[in-house]
């Protein structure tokens, strides 16, 4: 018995000073990986630097000379030209008023002008809305930074290819941009992204919406997760009749393993911003709110680059939108 406690007693100071030894060489380790990032990031810096010093800045949409900028003038005009509309859309739907008259343009800017009566949904022309008042929309607010429409249809088909990532993160800075001034009703807690199958991510190279909520997240400075991931592939909501689209959708998200792997079982008290490219029916958007919200949400905002819309009068030109992508 003597022997026994002495031998346990000269082991553990042992078994003590190895795991001293281990922490030390942990903590060495975690110096080192820092030391190592830190200079790649400075490489990185230096190596960009010297890129733009030796080549000019090209247009991410058309390759021409963009200056400081990462679009050039025209793109960036072209691309912008139903901004303003979409400021005035429905903050439920993203839809704008059918289509928005001069009249109600006018009610909007007049409003904007006075000081006394400043509200956080000001830049709202109506909370009335013809094409959503009857419809269940699982999330809260709506909003979208352009029409789904000519360049800006070239512009979200493009980001969907990883070799045009890029372009991607500079819709999403210009995205969480607008958001911030605009939209001051949604304060999100986190972002995320509508997910593509692993399928289709390895026939495309990438995730565009991933890319776009995390120059979302970064703009507005909020983290980004990926919360849902899809159990199977679906086919395209356009492409199917209305009697089998819903099928097409049901259960279709699950909790992705990224975000159990966070521990966090469910979205109590979270104030989420959902990301995605293009918003059309809002079928797909709405079956993952639907899931997001069973799993305790507590609000749900969707924000999109572009959304498509059947007919809209913008700067006296009738935009009409052939959407090839639904959500």
């Amino acid at each position: 018995m003597l022997l026994h406690r002495s031998s346990a007693a000269s082991i553990n100071p042992v078994c003590m000073n190895l795991n001293q030894r281990l922490a030390s060489h942990r903590n060495q380790f975690a110096n080192y990986h820092q030391r190592f990032i830190k200079s790649i990031q400075e490489l990185n810096g230096f190596v960009s630097w010297v890129i733009d010093q030796a080549y000019p800045k090209r247009c991410l949409m058309c390759d021409g000379d963009a200056g400081d900028e990462k679009l050039c003038k025209p793109c960036f005009s072209e691309l912008s030209v139903s901004e303003t509309l979409m400021t005035r859309a429905c903050p439920r739907c993203a839809l704008p008023a059918d289509p928005i008259s001069q009249q109600s343009a006018a009610i909007h800017d007049a409003a904007a002008a006075e000081p006394k009566q400043e509200s956080t949904k000001s830049h709202l022309v109506t909370q009335d809305c013809k094409a959503c008042r009857q419809s269940k929309l699982e999330w809260d607010h709506a909003q979208s930074l352009w029409i789904y429409d000519g360049i800006v249809k070239e512009a979200v088909i493009r980001c969907k290819y990883t070799h045009n990532q890029s372009l991607a993160h500079h819709l999403g800075i210009l995205l969480g941009q607008q958001l911030k001034i605009h939209s001051m009703s949604m304060r999100p807690s986190l972002v995320t992204h509508i997910p593509s199958h692993w399928t289709r991510r390895i026939t495309r190279g990438g995730e565009a919406t991933h890319g776009l909520a995390h120059a979302v997240a970064q703009t507005i400075g909020v983290p980004c997760k990926r919360i849902l991931s899809l159990r199977r592939p679906i086919a395209k909501q356009a492409w199917l009749r209305k009697s089998t689209r819903s099928e097409n959708l049901r259960n279709a998200f699950k909790p992705s393993l990224s975000w159990h792997s966070f521990g966090a079982s469910n979205l109590k008290n979270q104030d989420v911003l959902v990301i995605d490219d293009v918003l059309t029916t809002g079928s797909t958007a709405n079956e993952f709110c639907r899931t997001l919200r069973s799993l305790g949400a507590r609000s749900l905002s969707v924000a999109v680059i572009a959304r498509a819309v059947p007919a809209v009068n913008a700067s006296s030109k009738t935009v009409v939108s052939s959407s090839i992508h639904e959500c």
